[in-house]
């Protein structure tokens, strides 16, 4: 149903005469005479009937007036939307990933897109690799923070900044209190408590055991 159809209908309710409608439009009666049939012909429906010697909108042509002015509407906003969307985005940016330094390079840029773009807002979730992969795949999630221990070749990458550095936290009269580095032999005996999501790289450097 071409909308110009639409606008002629509603012209005619307004001004009543086809001969007001071809002044306002520009146009010859004639030209107006056939886009009315043009859209009865598309909605199967008679939209004018005689009166004396005038014409008047039937009931069908009343209803149609009245979705007519829906459907414009609907038209309008639709095109301020998109318009709307081109200059102030709207949404969310899912970040996934695990706990990384690289997370702090990002930080800077969140806040700068924050400030152009109001409408942008960031969530952050903490997952493993497969999880955050998964979600890449799925659409959840727009980004995916992974240390370099993985293949990500089939992915298009960026290079943070940052260097995530592994801790033992212990008691204080542990033997290993006051030393300057961890060595595997030092914990592969100990009960340990475990990130849940554990990094490949640790579990390079542990080796079997």
């Amino acid at each position: 149903m071409r909308l110009e159809l639409l606008e002629t209908l509603i012209l005619y309710s307004r001004l009543g005469t086809m001969d007001a409608v071809a002044r306002q439009c520009g146009c010859t009666t004639a030209a107006v005479v056939k886009r009315i049939q043009l859209l009865e012909e598309e909605v199967g429906q008679t939209l004018t009937r005689r009166v004396g010697r005038g014409r008047e909108l039937t009931e069908a042509g009343c209803y149609l007036v009245e979705r007519s002015h829906q459907i414009l509407g609907l038209v309008d906003s639709t095109v301020a939307e998109l318009q709307n969307l081109e200059d102030n985005p709207q949404g969310t940016i899912v970040i996934a990933g695990r706990e990384s330094s690289a997370l702090d390079s990002l930080a800077p840029v969140m806040s700068q897109v924050r400030e152009r773009y109001p409408g942008i807002s960031f969530q952050v979730t903490l997952c493993g690799r497969e999880a955050a992969t998964r979600m890449i795949g799925e659409g959840t999630a727009s980004f995916a923070v992974l240390d370099d221990s993985w293949d990500c070749t089939a992915w298009e990458t960026l290079a943070l900044s940052g260097e995530d550095r592994w801790g033992l936290l212990v008691r204080s009269d542990s033997d290993v209190v006051g030393r300057g580095t961890v060595r595997r032999a030092d914990i592969t005996q100990r009960s340990l408590i475990m990130p849940k999501e554990r990094s490949r790289e640790l579990g390079y450097w542990l080796d079997k055991e």
